[in-house]
C-alpha cells in the first residue's frame, strides 16, 4: 500500500497517496510513510536508529539499525536530497533529525 507525504504531515492516512516531488507523484510504501510520519511527528529532535525501530519497525521486528539507513537513504532519494540534505539530516552516532525549518523555503 502507498501513502502521501502531506497526509503524513497532516496526520490523515489516505488508501492511496503519492509524495509530491516538484510537480511528480512518487510513491512510497508503507514502511517508508510510517517512517516518515513518525519523524515528521518529531521535528528538530534527534531520533536514535533505536527509537525508530521500535516506534517505526516494531518491538518485536528482527531488523537491524542499518535498515534504518537504507529507508531513510530511499526517503531522501525520493524527496530529491539525495547528496544535500534539506529535512531529513543524520546526528552522526545518534540518529536522525527531521528539520521543518527549511520547509518554508518555496525554491527548493
Amino acid at each position: 500500500m502507498e501513502h502521501d507525504a502531506e497526509s503524513a504531515a497532516n496526520g490523515a492516512r489516505p488508501p492511496q497517496g503519492r509524495e509530491p516531488k516538484n510537480e511528480e507523484t512518487v510513491p512510497i510504501s508503507a514502511q517508508e510513510y510510517r517512517l516518515l510520519e513518525y519523524l515528521l511527528c518529531n521535528p528538530n529532535r534527534v531520533i536514535s536508529r533505536d527509537e525508530l525501530l521500535d516506534k517505526v519497525w516494531g518491538y518485536d521486528s528482527v531488523a537491524s539499525t542499518r535498515t534504518v539507513d537504507v529507508h531513510v537513504a530511499r526517503l531522501r532519494k525520493k524527496l530529491g536530497e539525495e547528496s544535500v540534505p534539506l529535512h531529513i539530516h543524520t546526528a552522526r552516532g545518534h540518529g536522525y533529525r527531521f528539520s521543518i525549518e527549511d520547509m518554508s523555503n518555496p525554491e527548493r
